[in-house]
């Protein structure tokens, strides 16, 4: 906990990552009662969850923010922003074969997330689109299509987080060459499937090292 991290995130989504509400409430109570000034924020994470799942989730758990990583609408963002009282990062997904040529337009961009912000989304996150699984494939997609995606955020004033397949080995070319708001993070941090303590010192430490 003493390292520079501004979110924890704690899955609900189908995943082998994916924990109960009693142990995410504990998760938040320890996150809320730590010494430090400026504590990490939770975050659940979810995909396609109806409503009822996730107004208990958040009651119980106390999340900060939720991360919506499904095929969410803009209408449903706007209902959980007027109703839950959380912040919303929501994720969209890229291929990872589509190259830098096939970088969408200003418009297209404009026409898929305009409606999120106007909905009250409070950050973007690009992750590696795997149809078998949302999320945590330690895949990357071409960051050469992030420019667009950047400068949207930029001009609309949205943060954009960015995830898929980053390490301690190339997050820090990603934030050099990009200037992202924010990274993600998840199998990248992990060794055998369980979060690795020196894995995640190291990738913080790089994250921290580009300013």
């Amino acid at each position: 906990m003493s390292l520079p991290v501004s979110y924890v995130g704690l899955v609900f989504a189908a995943s082998k990552r994916r924990i109960r509400i009693d142990q995410a409430a504990e998760l938040t109570a320890y996150l809320r009662r730590t010494p430090f000034p400026d504590p990490p924020k939770s975050v659940g994470v979810f995909v396609n969850p109806i409503r009822e799942e996730l107004t208990d989730a958040v009651h119980k758990a106390g999340f900060d923010f939720v991360q919506l990583h499904g095929d969410e609408s803009p209408e449903f963002c706007c209902w959980v922003k007027e109703n839950l009282n959380v912040g919303i990062f929501k994720a969209f997904c890229i291929t990872p074969d589509i190259k830098k040529d096939h970088t969408e337009s200003n418009s297209v961009v404009d026409n898929k997330w305009g409606p999120y912000s106007e909905a009250g989304v409070d950050a973007f996150l690009l992750d590696t689109l795997d149809p078998d699984q949302q999320g945590g494939t330690g895949k990357t997609f071409c960051w050469g299509k992030l420019p667009v995606y950047l400068e949207w955020s930029r001009r609309h004033h949205v943060p954009l987080f960015v995830a898929g397949g980053l390490n301690d080995n190339n997050v820090s070319e990603l934030i050099s060459d990009y200037h992202p708001y924010g990274v993600d993070v998840s199998s990248g941090v992990e060794t055998d499937g369980w979060k690795d303590p020196d894995k995640i010192k190291r990738f913080v430490e790089r994250v921290a090292a580009c300013g």
